[in-house]
């Protein structure tokens, strides 16, 4: 059986080919404010990627944020009951799963069957979220990829103490003021967000 999966969330859109539970590809975009058009255009390109026509696709399903916009999908699933089949299925002794998404994070405790026993979310604000790495990256002039590389280069951590979005901006932007390194303060922000994620899972 060949499915799609497809995953319009608040900063990409993520569709997914498999064939018997195989990938045979997979396409990330970034969001646009037309999240139908978003939509369509990640699931064709996928399809190119997989050398396949919308015919060939027998099953569809929608998940995220933008769920309901996918007009031509078959079913519609919330995407923490797809973070929990999903870990199960590549990690069956899993039992929590952290996201960290675009404009929220969760944390989520699943069953010995990939279902969901409960979970916590922040969707108050943007720290500890994809779109506060954005930011970062943004003050520090750096692209969001090299974050990782980075940090881990880092001769000591930073400590960002501000736990809204805007202000660690500024808090960052004075230790690049004061000379500190890049590498240093990108590792603060790292263990701010791991700080945040960690009291969001007690």
């Amino acid at each position: 059986m060949i499915s799609a999966g497809i995953d319009v969330g608040s900063l990409t859109a993520k569709c997914a080919i498999l064939k018997d539970s195989k990938l045979l590809a997979y396409k990330i975009i970034r969001v646009t404010p037309n999240l139908e058009e978003t939509a369509e255009r990640v699931f064709t390109e996928a399809l190119e990627l997989a050398g396949l026509e919308r015919e060939d696709i027998e099953a569809i399903v929608a998940t995220g944020y933008g769920r309901s916009k996918v007009k031509f999908a078959e079913r519609t699933i919330t995407e923490i009951t797809c973070h929990a089949k999903g870990a199960l299925f590549f990690i069956p002794t899993a039992r929590t799963v952290i996201d960290i998404g675009g404009q929220d994070s969760k944390v989520i405790s699943i069953g010995d069957k990939g279902n969901v026993i409960e979970f916590a979310m922040n969707d108050k604000c943007a720290a500890g979220t994809g779109r506060f790495l954005e930011v970062m990256a943004n003050a520090l002039n750096v692209k969001l990829e090299e974050l990782g590389d980075l940090a881990v280069r880092a001769e000591r951590v930073v400590k960002i103490s501000s736990t809204c979005t805007v202000f660690a901006e500024s808090e960052v932007i004075s230790h690049i003021t004061r000379g500190e390194k890049i590498e240093n303060i990108v590792a603060g922000i790292h263990e701010a967000i791991a700080s945040r994620i960690a009291a969001l899972a007690r």
